[in-house]
């Protein structure tokens, strides 16, 4: 059973709180604007702070960095599960100079792409053709989902267009399908 300090109420969070207790762990939240047990990771003292095994960040992308670096500075060692993208792509020169400084600490991006059971079909169609000698003169990738509702509710909104939020998740479906020519894709499936 490990030790789980959860910062971020609200969608994904209580995704993760439920699954975390399902498995049996100790779970302590932070959240400014939910009635938890902590209202910010200030008001968690030291000794408590560094008995966490893990740091679950669920916040909106553009607070991932600070949150890191507020936890990296308490506890340099930690593992810290973090909810992609890492950070805004404005933000990648500062997350590479944190990665520098903290270099014990652990990042574990959650990737829901390399567990999706469609797409594991088309890499494995992929490796089938790649398998009798063919090769991959192209690669386009789209994305349809309407984001109407989403964005007049204040949810992926991303002044930069694709690149700042979309990208990533065209970066790990393009880093899937080029990675390699066998794709156990029995294995992923296992692991859901």
């Amino acid at each position: 059973m490990l030790k789980v300090l959860l910062i971020g109420y609200s969608t994904v969070g209580k995704m993760h709180e439920r699954k975390l207790r399902e498995l049996g762990h100790d779970l302590f939240i932070v959240d400014p604007n939910e009635a938890v047990q902590f209202r910010s990771l200030s008001n968690i003292n030291d000794d408590f702070f560094k008995q966490m095994n893990v740091f679950d960040i669920c916040t909106p992308t553009i607070s991932h960095l600070s949150v890191l670096e507020e936890i990296a500075e308490r506890s340099p060692f930690s593992r810290v599960l973090l909810e992609k993208p890492v950070c805004d792509v404005i933000a990648l020169e500062k997350m590479r100079k944190f990665l520098k400084k903290y270099p014990a600490a652990r990042l574990y991006v959650s990737s829901p792409y390399r567990y999706a059971s469609p797409l594991l079909e088309m890499l494995n169609c992929t490796n089938d053709f790649l398998l009798k000698g063919k090769k991959i003169t192209s690669i386009n990738i789209g994305f349809s989902k309407n984001r109407t509702f989403d964005e007049s509710n204040g949810r992926f909104l991303d002044p930069l267009g694709a690149i700042g939020y979309e990208f990533f998740h065209i970066l790990e479906i393009l880093s899937m399908i080029l990675s390699k020519t066998h794709i156990d894709v029995a294995f992923f499936l296992h692991c859901r």
